[in-house]
């Protein structure tokens, strides 16, 4: 395998490569192989070649949202680093590596407004179909109009409505499929005014979430409320806001800043003590620190209100 990949991918090619270097969390031990797929053919190559030796391989966008065992992986991480993008009237098309902020910016600078909310979303466009990303009022589903994807070998092409979006959920989430690209469909818009609501929207997360610890943004999803009797119930234990009871979904931000437990450290992990759904490596957080605290959240929750907490991220290593 080492041969084949050196010989195919040349310097794209890193071996025992400290996963560290390539997640948000800045957390993570070797990838046995690591390959950077800058077009159509590496990545068809790369997978195929794990495929005949019989390796385990994971797709790496920007790492936004990926925590990496301790131990490493054993298999292979193709790195998507296909990134280009262009836009056609109302029309968007980008790679899957393309960074969503970079296509934020370029739409609003074309007078497009819809993916403006990116502004502030790490990763790249591909991760942000995978979870159906979504932040400041705005959800990837809502701007897709169709995806190319790798699947055995061959590239397949859905509608927005065969992705099966949910809340962070998507069907590419449980299958092996590997975004290739992607197309937005947008409408036009006036350039300052959302130029302006860029600089809100940026401004609120300065304020709002801690810009300057390694973490992977929001850890857990927020509780969708399944009955009028668990509203209920859940409005008279804990007070909800006006704003969750409409959406029936607690923010998992203001549950955890609600149970006290801001701040919590294990290790070189701790709850942000500025948003709660924030988990920051402090410069030496292990991964197993923080599976520790995830855990920890997860069990308190529970105990004290029953929700079933579920994390965002993506584990990588872990057996």
């Amino acid at each position: 395998m080492e041969q084949e990949l050196t010989k195919r991918f040349g310097e794209q090619v890193k071996l025992e490569e400290p996963m560290g270097r390539h997640t948000n969390f800045r957390i993570g031990g070797p990838a046995r192989f690591f390959v950077e797929a800058k077009s159509l053919e590496d990545v068809k190559d790369a997978v195929a070649m794990a495929k005949r030796h019989g390796i385990d391989y994971v797709v790496l966008g920007g790492g936004s949202n990926m925590l990496v065992s301790d131990k490493g992986y054993g298999g292979l991480v193709i790195k998507i680093a296909l990134r280009g993008f262009a836009i056609e009237g109302e029309r968007v098309e980008a790679e899957a590596g393309a960074l969503a902020v970079a296509v934020a910016r370029a739409s609003v600078d074309a007078g497009l407004a819809g993916f403006e909310w990116a502004i502030s979303l790490p990763g790249t466009i591909g991760g942000a179909v995978r979870g159906n990303a979504g932040c400041f009022g705005g959800e990837t589903k809502d701007v897709i109009q169709s995806v190319k994807v790798l699947r055995g070998g061959e590239v397949v092409e859905f509608t927005n409505e065969e992705l099966e979006f949910g809340y962070r959920e998507s069907l590419i989430k449980h299958g092996k499929d590997i975004i290739l690209s992607v197309v937005l469909d947008l409408k036009p818009g006036n350039t300052e005014k959302l130029k302006e609501r860029m600089v809100a929207i940026l401004t609120k997360r300065r304020e709002s979430q801690p810009m300057n610890k390694s973490s992977a943004g929001c850890m857990f999803k927020n509780y969708e409320i399944k009955s009028e009797e668990e509203l209920v119930s859940l409005d008279k234990e804990l007070g909800l806001l006006d704003g969750m009871k409409e959406k029936k979904q607690v923010s998992c931000g203001w549950l955890i800043d609600k149970l006290g437990m801001k701040g919590m450290t294990i290790g070189g992990a701790k709850i942000s003590e500025q948003h709660g759904n924030f988990l920051m490596n402090l410069g030496d957080a292990t991964a197993q620190d923080v599976v520790q605290l995830i855990q920890t959240v997860k069990d308190l929750v529970e105990e004290k209100t029953g929700i079933v907490l579920h994390e965002e991220v993506q584990y990588v290593g872990f057996e």
